[in-house]
């Protein structure tokens, strides 16, 4: 997980430096949108901000040059498609759009 830095206000750098960790040091990337994340009642453990936060969705066209393990999620039976961004990989079409973990 990285950290956006409060002098990093839309997330631009952050997403730009997990790029080019992810795809090497010509990579770029754009804004695909936005969410709003509503919690209401929120729950003791949840652990993002409440009731609400606010995100920038970032990607990069580049091809992943790291090892690792990779979750597709342009299908309704990716792991992914519960998540409430799931919907703005729609205008994603034509590009990678994964979940990238790392084993320690």
């Amino acid at each position: 997980m990285r950290v956006v830095p409060d002098t990093d206000s839309d997330g631009r750098t952050t997403a730009l430096r997990l790029a080019r960790d992810l795809c090497g040091t010509r990579a770029t990337v754009h804004c695909v949108g936005f969410v709003r994340n509503s919690v209401s009642p929120v729950e003791v453990d949840y652990p993002w901000p409440t009731p609400e936060a606010n995100f920038t969705v970032w990607a990069s066209d580049e091809q992943i040059t790291r090892e690792g393990s990779w979750v597709s999620a342009f299908t309704e039976e990716s792991p992914l498609s519960d998540r409430h961004w799931f919907p703005l990989l729609a205008a994603l079409t034509g590009q990678s759009a994964l979940q990238y973990t790392v084993e320690a």
